[in-house]
């Protein structure tokens, strides 16, 4: 019954899709109201992620293996701007000025580990002042309080609707739609980004809404999946970590594999940069050649040697 309604749902879809855009975004925007109501955290405001912007650079750590092997002179270029990181990042050395996560309650490793990962960083994040956004999709502000309380009194909550894509025709129309709509809003209420398929999505899409002139996508490999924390576990382990594992996935990283989804990380990163991006005049590039990325974006240290 599922497989039919999602096959009926698809078709409904790729035949009519803007009344499918409109239905999907107030469908995501609904569950959220609904699954914060009456829930305890903060939400997260524009001033408050505007308070970190210090230049016209952001620099967004993911956690791909390219990352070590960046020189020091590229961590000082790093070090010089503002800088995001995603998810794991926590087990890096380098403190974001801000960190945004993605916090999946519902998987083992979570409430096992990365609770008890993100109390290990918190001092230091906090003595950096590190602005944490937890991002929950359409499950809103629902498992915030599953968090260990110090680390939940740290996080702000993103209003992060999804937006419905069925198929890569679909991309430029849908960011069209979705940039009009985080145009008109009222970000000083609650800052909305919409989400789609992998945390990366949302992070440009911030740091667009923050209006940052370039914008350079560190550890983004999507190519393979060796996190940067996978070659040195040792190291890490020793500081009190508790490491994922995750499943290998031939093809590249599982968001960026179209055996899984037509939509992959790369054609979505590849939308945004054309459709929401250069018509603005923002650059967008890589850390480095090993990522996937590097098909179709520049390496921001050999367009600048």
């Amino acid at each position: 019954m599922k497989k039919i309604l999602t096959n009926l749902r698809r078709k409904f879809g790729s035949t009519y899709y803007d009344q499918y855009l409109w239905l999907g975004i107030a469908w995501s925007r609904f569950k959220i109201t609904l699954n914060s109501f009456s829930k305890k955290g903060r939400w997260l405001k524009l001033d408050q992620v505007m308070s970190k912007k210090k230049s016209d650079t952001l620099f967004i750590l993911g956690t791909g293996s390219s990352v070590n092997r960046y020189t020091a002179k590229q961590w000082q270029d790093i070090s010089q701007a503002d800088t995001m990181g995603l998810n794991d990042w926590i087990f890096h050395d380098f403190i974001p000025d801000i960190l945004m996560a993605e916090i999946l309650h519902d998987m083992d490793y979570f409430p096992n580990c990365y609770y008890s990962d993100l109390e290990l960083v918190l001092d230091a994040y906090k003595k950096h002042q590190t602005l944490m956004i937890y991002k929950d999709g359409a499950r809103g502000k629902k498992n915030l309080d599953k968090l260990p309380s110090a680390v939940q009194a740290e996080f702000l909550a993103l209003y992060n609707p999804t937006v419905p894509i069925l198929k890569i025709s679909q991309i430029a129309p849908a960011i069209q739609k979705m940039s009009k709509i985080l145009q008109q809003y009222n970000h000083h209420q609650k800052l909305m980004i919409f989400r789609k398929r992998a945390t990366l999505f949302s992070a440009i899409e911030l740091a667009w809404l923050m209006g940052y002139k370039k914008i350079v996508l560190c550890g983004i490999d999507l190519n393979h999946g060796n996190y940067f924390f996978d070659e040195d576990r040792n190291y890490y382990e020793s500081k009190g970590f508790k490491l994922p594992s995750y499943t290998q996935h031939v093809g590249g990283h599982k968001t960026n594999n179209a055996d899984i989804s037509e939509v992959t990380v790369s054609q979505l990163v590849k939308g945004l940069n054309e459709t929401l991006l250069k018509p603005e005049g923002i650059k967008l590039t890589v850390g480095s050649k090993e990522s996937a990325l590097a098909e179709f974006l520049p390496c921001e240290w050999e367009t600048n040697s």
